[in-house]
């Protein structure tokens, strides 16, 4: 994340928990508190969208591909995985993305791909 320096002002802290929240209130971002549920995900049929709910008990459908790095997703997907077979493909593509993002920078891309 990045500011102008106009934007940033000193306030006191105790914690980075509170400093985190204090900055997510300021740019107006939404906390995903809770997964619902999902629905789609099979072939040939509609994409996979999980219905959340926020922080601020707003209920909302976003795809797979936009919060693939929440931790509560991921926590959803392994609780749920044995029940819907169109979540074991995805708790796969969760450990590959992750494991991807983590080589980025060593020499791979950042798909996973070794550079020459």
């Amino acid at each position: 994340m990045l500011s102008h320096a106009s934007d940033m002002r000193l306030f006191p802290c105790d914690n980075d928990e509170r400093a985190i929240e204090v900055a997510r209130h300021d740019y107006k971002e939404t906390t995903v508190s809770k997964v619902l549920g999902h629905s789609g995900g099979t072939p040939n049929g509609p994409p996979l969208l999980f219905e959340l709910e926020s922080n601020k008990k707003d209920v909302f459908w976003l795809p797979f591909k936009d919060i693939r790095f929440i931790p509560i997703v991921e926590k959803y997907v392994k609780d749920n995985k044995s029940s819907y077979p169109e979540l074991q493909k995805l708790k796969f593509q969760v450990n590959q993305t992750l494991t991807a993002r983590s080589r980025k920078g060593r020499g791979y891309t950042e798909q996973g791909h070794k550079l020459h």
